[in-house]
């Protein structure tokens, strides 16, 4: 069971996205309207998940999401957004973003991306991208090993 802070201008969307989370089993340990909200909910609340709108009035998504990762480097993001176009993907993983996820796509697509994101270990220290799909979330969080040219040395 997972504590979610939601942050969203949209009072109809935040009742959908409260549903959906506490539907699945989760906590909303908040609600925020905008970002200045959402950050001192965030420093009291701790979350282990954050979802977030893209465009608000006063602060948007991508400068609210870039002061959470100052605060809680851990804890993922989801931009939850019906502006998918105009958002560039890697300023959003710059900004602090985990995942980008269309409205239009519906819950069922932002419960897949909540149930990879909760799943998945994220390092303060690795490069990040954002992910658009759950199959790039996916393919982020495999494992590879490097590749060497070098033939091994008889001892």
């Amino acid at each position: 069971m997972a504590r979610i802070l939601i942050i969203d201008d949209n009072t109809p969307i935040r009742f959908l996205m409260r549903s959906f989370i506490e539907q699945a089993g989760h906590i909303v340990c908040g609600e925020a309207q905008g970002g200045i909200e959402g950050i001192e909910l965030a420093r009291q609340t701790q979350p282990d998940l954050i979802l977030l709108d893209l465009v608000m009035p006063t602060m948007s998504g991508i400068e609210t999401a870039s002061v959470l990762k100052s605060i809680l480097p851990d804890t993922p993001i989801i931009l939850f957004t019906l502006h998918q176009d105009i958002i560039n993907k890697e300023l959003a993983a710059t900004m602090g973003a985990d995942m980008v996820v269309n409205k239009t796509e519906g819950i069922p697509k932002l419960a897949e991306s909540v149930k990879l994101l909760l799943g998945r270990k994220v390092s303060a220290a690795a490069p990040r991208t954002v992910a658009s799909s759950t199959k790039e979330v996916a393919s982020q969080s495999t494992i590879r090993k490097p590749i060497s040219n070098k033939e091994p040395q008889p001892n």
